[in-house]
C-alpha cells in the first residue's frame, strides 16, 4: 500500500496506520478473534443474573454491605437502611433509590456519541426489518432520512411528536434528565462533584456535536434543573475513524473500500472507548468520581438507574449491564450467552454469533436476553482493568450491504467486555423502560406510534402493532417521568412547574 493511501485515509479522518495494519492482517489471515462457543443462553437465576424489572428489595451479603457503608456512607447507620437476614442484609427499593441518589453526585454518565446515522437512515436496512412496516412508513422515512443522513445520530430527533414534527434530540433529552437528578440531589442536601455527562465522539461527529452543545445552552429543555458545568465544557475525547474494506464477496485480497474514489471511513467500534477515554477515566477519578455509566446515545431508556447504582456499590461487583428480553425488532445487537467454562459473555448477532443459533433457541421457547448497550462500572475496577481490556477485547469483522455498497467493517464491541470481567452483574430489565433503542429510523417511527391507525397493523402487522403499543407506552412513561415533560397541543414540552419529577428508572 503506497503512501498516497495514507494521505487519503488521513484526509477523511481515519487512523491510517491502524486501518492498513488491520487490512494487512486480514489478507494474511492473522486477524483472528477468539471463537465464540455457546454452551447455552442463561435466564434469570437470582445470583449473577438479577430480575430487575420491578424489584422490591435486594439481599446483599452482610459483610460486603458493611464494607460499602464504611467506604461510601461512613456518616450513615447501616441498620436504618437495611434489616438483618442470616448473614445478609435486606434493602428495600426506597433505600436503594436514596443511596443511589447520594452516589449520583460521585457518578458520571458517559455516552458513545461517535456514530453517524448511516444504518439509521439506510433504506436497505430499514426495509429489511419488515417490508410491510416499511411501506406504512415509506413517505415519512424518505422525508426524515434526508434530514438525518450525514448527521451524528446523537443530535437527530429521538422521536416524532404526536403532531408529526421532529422531537428533541437524544443528547438533549439525556442532558435534561441529568439536570433533574442534580436538582433532586441538591434539594436533598447530597454533595459531590455532581453528575456530569462525558462522551466519546468521532472525527466525523465531534464538530457538529460541539456546535449542538453550544446551541443547547439556550434550549428550552435545559433551562430548569441544575448542572455542574457549561455544556461547552463537556468532557470529550475523539475517536479516530477506520477505513472500511472490500467485501469478502468481491474476492481476495481485500482492498480499501472506496466511495467516489476516496476511502470510506467509519468509527471502529465503541469498544475503542477503553483506549480513547483512558485518560478521561483517570481524570474523573481524580475529580472525585467513583462510578461511570457508559451507553449508546440512541437509546431513550439509557438513563442513570439509581437503584442499579446502589446495587453495584453494595455488591462490590466490577460492573452491571442491562439486558431485556429479545423481541422481533431486536435484530442488530448483542445477546447474553454462557461459554462452555461457565462464564457469561455477550456477542452481536451476525457479527460474532450465528443468527440461526439464536432463532433456533427462540423457536424452541427459550427466552433470549438482549443487550441494552448500557453498562455501569465501578471506576476503581475499571481503571485496574483498562490495560487488560485494551489488550484482549477482540476485533470483529462485519460484512455490510447498504445503499453505499458492499463493504467490510472492523469493530471492537464494547459489550464483549462482559466476558473479560470477574463476575459482573446482569440486570434483567423492562424493554419498554430501559431499551427504547433506535438502530433504524423505522424503530423511532414505530416507538412514536406514527400511523398506528393504518389498517396494516390490524391485519398482517398485528405482531408489530403489539410491539408499537408497548414501545409507545414506554416512550410516554419516560417523557412524563424521568424527562419531566408534558403533552400540550399534541407536542411534548418541558413541564417546568413540576418540582419532583419521576427520576427513578
Amino acid at each position: 500500500m503506497n503512501s498516497s493511501w495514507v494521505v487519503k485515509l488521513q484526509a477523511v479522518g481515519a487512523d491510517a496506520d491502524l486501518t492498513l495494519s488491520i487490512l494487512e492482517r486480514l489478507n494474511q489471515g492473522t486477524l483472528e478473534s477468539p471463537p465464540i462457543e455457546v454452551a447455552g443462553f442463561p435466564g434469570i437465576d437470582g445470583k449473577q443474573v438479577w430480575d430487575w424489572r420491578a424489584p422490591r428489595e435486594a439481599v446483599i451479603l452482610g459483610e460486603q454491605a458493611e464494607r460499602t457503608f464504611k467506604t461510601f456512607f461512613p456518616e450513615l447507620n447501616l441498620n436504618q437502611y437495611s434489616t438483618v437476614q442470616d448473614n445478609n442484609r435486606r434493602f428495600t427499593l426506597s433505600a436503594l433509590e436514596e443511596l443511589g441518589l447520594r452516589l449520583s453526585q460521585r457518578s458520571a454518565f458517559g455516552v458513545l456519541n461517535g456514530g453517524m446515522a448511516t444504518s439509521y437512515g439506510d433504506s436497505k436496512k430499514n426495509q429489511g426489518l419488515s417490508e410491510g412496516l416499511f411501506q406504512v412508513y415509506q413517505k415519512d422515512f424518505e422525508r426524515l432520512a434526508q434530514t438525518v443522513r450525514g448527521q451524528p445520530k446523537g443530535i437527530t430527533p429521538a422521536f416524532i411528536q404526536p403532531d408529526g414534527t421532529p422531537g428533541p434530540s437524544f443528547l438533549e433529552l439525556k442532558l435534561r434528565h441529568l439536570r433533574q437528578i442534580n436538582q433532586a440531589s441538591a434539594q436533598a442536601g447530597y454533595h459531590g462533584p455532581g453528575m456530569v455527562l462525558f462522551q466519546m465522539t468521532s472525527a466525523a461527529t465531534d464538530g457538529p456535536i460541539r456546535e449542538a452543545l453550544q446551541k443547547y445552552e439556550t434550549s428550552p429543555l435545559l433551562l430548569d434543573g441544575e448542572y455542574p458545568l457549561p455544556l461547552t465544557q463537556t468532557p470529550t475525547r475523539v475517536q479516530n475513524l477506520l477505513g472500511t474494506f472490500s467485501s469478502n464477496r468481491d474476492g481476495l485480497p481485500r482492498r480499501l473500500f472506496l466511495k467516489d474514489g476516496v476511502p470510506y471511513a467509519l468509527p471502529g467500534g465503541h469498544g475503542q472507548n477503553f483506549r480513547v477515554l483512558a485518560e478521561l477515566y483517570r481524570s474523573l477519578w481524580a475529580d472525585g468520581y467513583r462510578f461511570v455509566w457508559l451507553g449508546n446515545v440512541d437509546n431513550l431508556g439509557n438513563l442513570p438507574s439509581l437503584k442499579s447504582l446502589a446495587l453495584l456499590a453494595l455488591t462490590g461487583a466490577p460492573a452491571a449491564f442491562d439486558f431485556s428480553f429479545k423481541t422481533p425488532v431486536d435484530v442488530k445487537g448483542g445477546v447474553l450467552y454462557r461459554r462452555p467454562e461457565g462464564k457469561l459473555d455477550c456477542a452481536d448477532i451476525g457479527v460474532g454469533l450465528d443468527g440461526k443459533l439464536v432463532s433456533d433457541a427462540e423457536q424452541n421457547g427459550h427466552p433470549i436476553l438482549f443487550n441494552c448497550a448500557t453498562g455501569l462500572f465501578s471506576l476503581d475496577h475499571l481503571l485496574a482493568d483498562l490495560d487488560s481490556l485494551n489488550q484482549h477485547l477482540p476485533v470483529r469483522i462485519s460484512e455490510q450491504d447498504k445503499d453505499v455498497g458492499r463493504y467490510a467493517q472492523a469493530e471492537l464491541n464494547t459489550w464483549e467486555v462482559i466476558g473479560l470481567l470477574d463476575h459482573p452483574l446482569i440486570l434483567g430489565v423492562e424493554k419498554n423502560r430501559r431499551f427504547l433503542a433506535a438502530k433504524l429510523l423505522t424503530d423511532s417511527l414505530l416507538t412514536s406510534a406514527l400511523h398506528r391507525d393504518d389498517p396494516w397493523f390490524s391485519h398482517e402487522g398485528q405482531t408489530w402493532a403489539r410491539i408499537a403499543d408497548s414501545l409507545h407506552e414506554g416512550l410516554k412513561a419516560l417523557l412524563a417521568g424521568p424527562y419531566a415533560m408534558k403533552l400540550e397541543n399534541r407536542r411534548w414540552v418541558p413541564d417546568q412547574r413540576r418540582q419532583n419529577p419521576g427520576i427513578f428508572v
